[in-house]
């Protein structure tokens, strides 16, 4: 009798994890694709990109 209880708590804790699990891909792929932006902005700060070409890339990049 006291084992339903126990692998019911067990299924839900397994559940818990998989969720936690299952957000952080989607908070990684947001990185992934906010990581060229920054870049970008890193280089117009250096003087590398011209405004120009630093919006050109954002623009590209936000159509993704």
């Amino acid at each position: 009798m006291m084992l339903i209880p126990f692998l019911l708590i067990g299924y839900l804790v397994y559940i818990g994890i998989n969720r936690k699990h299952s957000v952080g891909v989607n908070e990684n792929q947001l990185v992934e694709r906010s990581k060229p932006l920054e870049i970008a902005k890193v280089r117009l700060a250096k003087g590398e990109l011209s405004l120009e070409e630093f919006e050109q890339i954002k623009k590209n990049l936000l159509e993704e």
